[in-house]
């Protein structure tokens, strides 16, 4: 079990020296480091404490990873709509590092680590985790506000996400699926959800549709989701504009829907 450990007192990562992110961290010539709470320069203001992920437990996943944010499923802080995927607010960020929490945060580290992949651990800080390689380069704010239907590395399906996720829905009904990150929704994949929410977005994750091809109309209301940010029109709830936005980690298949009783966490390198 990976202990999570206090601030080192000096040294890289330590009050008198914040690094930049944890991977910078995991990349120093310390023997010693090990995952916990580290200090970090925000990119604004003062360095701020919060949990880096440095040792893992896969061979393929070579650690460094800065915790960014936790998502509490049934809240709508991280709802399709809401501005903190594009801003620079912060949420409870004096709690960041202790991994123990279920509510949900937002740390400097969203606008202040500019990073090429995000890791999304759907089930606690070290559960059901899957990468979302997207090779921008950019802070989480900059790329959730500037690019639109972000095809990653990974190449998910329904099917393969969910096995990360340690989740199941019935796909009988499901004929075309998008997965990957800041999808607009399925009238236009590369609409700006922040701007252009329509009824169907997916920030991290996989948004799907009955008819193949897509129905005349562009979108059908008889849609799939998972993930983090997700809608479903499927839903009054999903329809923005008509009720009210889903939560945060939402979920339809037809044709049911609904969200899951958690807390997602979100780290980037």
């Amino acid at each position: 079990m990976v202990v999570n450990r206090v601030s080192p007192p000096e040294g890289l990562g330590s009050a008198h020296n914040p690094a930049k992110s944890c991977n910078e961290i995991y990349h120093s010539l310390s023997t010693s480091v090990q995952s916990g709470v580290y200090w970090l320069q925000a990119a604004r203001g003062s360095p701020y404490q919060t949990h880096c992920e440095i040792i893992t437990s896969t061979c393929k996943d070579s650690g460094g990873w800065t915790l960014v944010a936790r998502v509490a499923g049934m809240s709508g802080d991280f709802s399709p709509t809401s501005p903190l995927w594009a801003n620079e607010d912060v949420v409870s960020p004096w709690d960041a590092a202790d991994i123990t929490k279920t509510t949900s945060m937002k740390n400097p580290g969203w606008f202040s680590v500019s990073n090429q992949v995000i890791r999304m651990c759907y089930s606690g800080p070290r559960s059901d985790c899957a990468t979302f390689t997207h090779n921008r380069g950019l802070t989480l704010t900059q790329l959730f506000a500037t690019q639109f239907a972000v095809e990653v590395q990974e190449e998910y399906t329904f099917e393969t996400l969910m096995k990360n996720l340690g989740k199941h829905l019935d796909l009988g009904h499901l004929k075309t699926e998008w997965c990957g990150l800041n999808l607009g929704n399925l009238c236009n994949l590369v609409a700006d959800p922040n701007k252009e929410p329509g009824t169907h977005i997916c920030r991290i994750g996989c948004i799907g549709d009955t008819s193949l091809p897509r129905s005349p109309n562009g979108c059908n209301p008889d849609d799939y989701s998972i993930g983090i940010g997700v809608s479903s029109c499927n839903s009054p709830h999903g329809c923005h504009g008509h009720v009210s936005t889903t939560s945060s980690l939402h979920f339809s298949m037809y044709s049911r829907y609904g969200d899951y009783q958690q807390t997602a966490f979100i780290y980037v390198k």
